[in-house]
């Protein structure tokens, strides 16, 4: 679940491949009209933008999609993700230009909005990256920085160093 940055509306995701917009002050669901947008498979994961106009989800098809707050439609899909892998977990850039992405595959992926490409894998380097998949991600509100955990028992820490 995840909650509007306004405290109005919830988004959730089920075992279903429907994401379910919820206005919490009437209980009223939305969901996306046109049954061809909506995921293929299970959801894992949802995730508001700071902004709260848009919204991802992601499934164990391997699709992360970009959902409008306003109309409920989906306006960009990112396939195969993971190389076809689960996609176990997702979440804005605090400045939502990106979106971060865990797998089954063990990989974190930083992906660029605008392009719609990955600009990096996070493998980490021998024992400092995960042996299991990343189940979930949390982003530091205030620097470019984030944790993850994993079903080998780990949380890691990331942060990228501004290098000159």
């Amino acid at each position: 679940m995840s909650i509007h940055p306004s405290g109005d509306f919830l988004a959730v995701t089920t075992e279903g491949p429907v994401v379910r917009f919820y206005d919490i002050n009437t209980c009223q669901c939305y969901v996306c009209p046109y049954p061809r947008e909506h995921h293929a498979g299970p959801l894992t994961s949802v995730h508001y933008s700071a902004d709260a106009r848009v919204c991802v989800s992601a499934s164990k098809d391997g699709d992360i999609k970009i959902w409008d707050r306003v109309s409920g439609r989906c306006v960009q899909t990112f396939t195969k993700c993971h190389d076809g892998a689960e996609v176990c977990s997702v979440l804005y850039s605090r400045n939502g230009k990106y979106i971060l992405s865990s797998g089954l595959d063990s990989i974190v992926k930083l992906w660029e909005l605008s392009s719609g490409r990955c600009l990096i894998g996070y493998t980490g380097a021998g024992s400092v990256g995960h042996n299991g998949p990343v189940q979930h991600m949390v982003h530091s509100p205030c620097s470019p920085a984030f944790i993850t955990c994993s079903d080998d028992y780990r949380a890691r820490f990331w942060y990228r160093r501004n290098v000159h």
